[in-house]
């Protein structure tokens, strides 16, 4: 799977940009502020219908302009793919796929598999369980589009009850409509439960394999999957988990009156990690840290890539200087010339460990030139 042609139009400093790059390995180059990442994020938006940066849609229409537009033409193996993607600042988003208008963002998903690699991933050990539960969360949607409907569901079921919680307050809120919202969050939390379950089972084993290779074997990585509420939910079946949920929700609700929100469910899932055999969050070292995040990156690499059968595009964005060598070494080992990968740096040296050969673009105020 590799990107033939991205054009932006008033989306972030690009006022139009018409972006042909190299099927391996692509290095955006220039300074700090210069539209680099925006490149990266245009190509996220395609892939998972949202920013990775945790962007508003409005942040990102070009000062000035009332709507920005992406069209990306996609190379897969079943066959090419346009994919066009415009917001307008009135809040309406629209997709099309080969021109043909989609009913839902969703059905955005699985149609162009993206990873994005950022430095705020490198806090994936210690950062907060946000960041984990969204690591999961963008690798199973692009691989389930069915996964990513059950997402949006709950989590506008979670709005709607944490509402009403605040709304009504007291006694009152154990009220019938309560009973509906406590439905509907465990219909669709089991499919979360079920899904996340059987995808940490494989990632896990991945993100070790990974770990060893770059440690050498020197240390060990174990991560596992730690739903809410607690329990093992990797061998049951999702009636079961529905069941289960729906008890820990009701069980709760006295609390929740008092705190105005939902206290378990998918939405307070963590992974727990463990670096030779200690709490990464508490004990991991800032080089340990990095071995592991980038270990759980390339897992989520090869864990898509072996759904999907395809490789998905990789987007690095500014990462190599926060590797050091060793570990910047193991990913570009890992990329060589088969995957696309969208790099960005201020510093050209960082990349000279790669064998592959690279297109290199010089990204400079809104304007982006391909250097020969």
């Amino acid at each position: 799977m590799h990107v033939e042609r991205l054009t932006l139009y008033d989306f972030r400093n690009y006022e139009q940009l018409e972006l042909t790059p190299a099927p391996t390995i692509n290095v955006l180059y220039g300074q700090n502020g210069a539209g680099k990442t925006n490149i990266l994020e245009a190509l996220h938006l395609i892939g998972l219908g949202r920013s990775h940066r945790a962007a508003r849609d409005a942040e990102m229409v070009r000062t000035g302009a009332a709507a920005y537009r992406i069209s990306a033409t996609v190379a897969r193996r079943q066959a090419s793919l346009t994919i066009e993607l415009t917001y307008r600042a009135s809040g309406r988003k629209e997709i099309r796929l080969n021109a043909a208008r989609q009913r839902r963002l969703s059905d955005l998903l699985g149609q162009f598999n993206v990873i994005v690699f950022s430095p705020e991933d490198l806090q994936l050990i210690k950062g907060s369980p946000v960041l984990r539960r969204r690591y999961l969360d963008f690798a199973l949607s692009q691989i389930s589009p069915a996964y990513g409907h059950a997402l949006a569901r709950y989590n506008e079921a979670l709005l709607q009850r944490n509402n009403l919680l605040r709304d009504l307050g007291g006694p009152r809120a154990s009220s019938a409509v309560l009973d509906v919202w406590d439905e509907q969050l465990a219909e669709h939390g089991a499919e979360l439960l079920t899904r996340r379950a059987a995808a940490m089972t494989r990632i896990a084993a991945l993100a070790a394999a990974e770990h060893d290779r770059i440690t050498n074997g020197q240390e060990q990585l174990i991560a596992a999957y730690a739903p809410s509420p607690a329990g093992c939910f990797s061998d049951v079946d999702r009636a079961t988990a529905r069941d289960a949920l729906l008890r820990a929700i009701v069980e709760t609700r006295r609390e929740d009156v008092l705190r105005g929100q939902t206290l378990v469910g998918p939405h307070r899932d963590d992974i727990h990690l463990r670096i030779n055999g200690r709490n990464g969050r508490q004990f991991a070292s800032q080089g340990q840290q990095r071995t592991a995040a980038l270990a759980l990156k390339l897992a989520e690499l090869a864990y898509i890539a072996a759904a999907v059968h395809d490789d998905p595009v990789l987007l690095l964005d500014d990462v190599f200087s926060e590797l050091d060598d060793s570990r910047r070494g193991c990913l570009l080992a890992t990329i060589s010339d088969r995957i696309q990968t969208f790099i960005t740096t201020t510093n050209l040296n960082a990349l000279k460990q790669s064998a592959a050969p690279a297109a290199v673009f010089c990204v400079a105020a809104g304007r982006v030139e391909r250097e020969q």
